[in-house]
């Protein structure tokens, strides 16, 4: 896997969007505390706000990290990153991603583009299909797959479908990726939380 997309991809496939942190490791206590031990552990510093006005809140700070692979399956390249965790009563939770460099030379790209400050940002929205081990893909989910706009995975006893929203960005040498799923808020409101982590000093 290439590229963080690849990777959340493949989180999808495989039916992990509940366990979207399961490659990571630590639990810590409080916002500074685990902020500053996943920051020490990862060897950079990522801007990690504690609340946002719209009343999603910290919940947790943990260490990760991405990985290319060959055709083989051998590693090839890494990065460290933090992963975040944020919540809101009655809302999908939110994940905040910050890594000091990326995978692939691709350059970001979204169904819609927003601007804060000097900043782009760049928000896609993907369908995820959870289907049994013997359905049939229909050539409309089939196409909208090849086009990047619905990740299947094989395995779900019932078919699912989930919606995936995703924000990208980079702002002083940190990439920041916000994922959620299944979130109601439109896409100008990822980008004002965007705008809100861009503008903490």
């Amino acid at each position: 896997m290439g590229s963080l997309f690849e990777r959340i991809t493949d989180w999808i496939k495989e039916g992990l969007i509940e366990a979207i942190t399961g490659q990571y490791t630590g639990i810590f206590d409080s916002v500074n505390s685990q902020v500053a031990d996943v920051e020490q552990e990862i060897g950079f510093e990522a801007k990690v706000p504690e609340t946002f006005t719209n009343g999603y809140g910290f919940s947790s700070a943990l260490p990760g990290g991405q990985e290319s692979r060959d055709a083989d399956g051998n590693t090839v390249e890494s990065v460290r990153d933090i992963s975040v965790n944020y919540k809101k009563g009655g809302m999908a939770d939110i994940q905040l991603i910050a890594a000091p460099s990326r995978l692939s030379d691709t350059p970001f790209a979204g169904d819609s583009t927003f601007t804060h400050g000097e900043t782009t940002l760049y928000f896609s929205v993907t369908e995820n299909l959870f289907v049994p081990p013997d359905y049939q893909v229909s050539e409309e989910e089939q196409a909208l797959a090849d086009a990047g706009k619905l990740n299947i995975g094989y395995g779900s006893p019932e078919g699912e479908r989930t919606k995936g929203q995703t924000m990208y960005w980079e702002d002083g040498g940190v990439f920041y990726t916000m994922i959620s799923f299944d979130n109601t808020m439109t896409a100008e409101e990822f980008a004002g939380m965007a705008g809100e982590i861009i503008d903490l000093k």
